[in-house]
């Protein structure tokens, strides 16, 4: 039995627009992404879909939150899923970045994305991570780069900071899975699936983009 999701939503500004998100209502047409009836973004550059309320469901574990997220139905849509992830065999942990874990990880190259939470955080609302780029010496415990952390939400409702699951799991650890914490933009691997982390329904992307007006059912 699919479960149906009753969205609240309410109008909110932000400092920056984000020219890649485009605003759709509960049936897929295009509204203001910062609308009242605004319940999907959808980003036009990336071509993912993300639920507007970033904090649907609150905490749960990661069996959980890829059941609930196989079983809803938002609108006509069905196909949710926790976002993904490319990981190396062997990630190696970096703050200075341009790797799957730790700070300024990997985003996009060539047409691929390694990382669709990363993605949205560091390219799409263009938030900065703790440590600067580049810089190996920093510790997440120094001074850190001005403007660094959740400092763009977008016109996301809900979007906490704190640690969301990715639907990846990590291999070099026996039931662990990857997160991304959207406090400070660090990528990072959880020992134990059984632990809550939250559940970033913006984040569950739907595999498709939604219908443009003229595929609506006309009544």
């Amino acid at each position: 039995m699919k479960k149906h999701l009753v969205v609240a939503v309410a109008m909110f500004t932000v400092a920056t627009a984000q020219a890649a998100l485009v605003g759709r209502d509960i049936n897929g047409t295009p509204v203001a992404t910062n609308a009242p009836n605004s319940v999907f973004l959808y980003d036009d550059v990336f071509n993912v879909t993300w639920l507007r309320d970033a904090n649907a469901n609150g905490l749960m574990n990661w069996w959980q939150a890829n059941t609930w997220a196989a079983n809803l139905v938002v609108g006509a849509y069905d196909d949710w899923r926790l976002p993904t992830m490319i990981a190396s065999p062997d990630p190696t942990f970096s703050y200075a970045g341009g790797t799957d874990r730790g700070y300024n990880v990997r985003t996009t190259s060539g047409g691929t994305t390694y990382s669709e939470m990363a993605t949205l955080w560091y390219v799409t609302l263009s938030n900065k991570a703790y440590c600067p780029p580049g810089n190996a010496t920093c510790s997440g415990a120094g001074t850190p780069q001005p403007g660094w952390g959740l400092m763009n939400t977008g016109h996301f409702q809900n979007l906490q900071a704190d640690v969301y699951w990715s639907g990846l799991g990590y291999a070099p650890i026996t039931g662990g899975s990857w997160g991304f914490s959207t406090g400070d933009g660090f990528s990072r691997a959880s020992p134990a699936r059984p632990i809550v982390c939250m559940l970033w329904l913006c984040a569950l992307a739907m595999s498709r983009p939604p219908p443009s007006p003229s595929q609506q059912p006309h009544g």
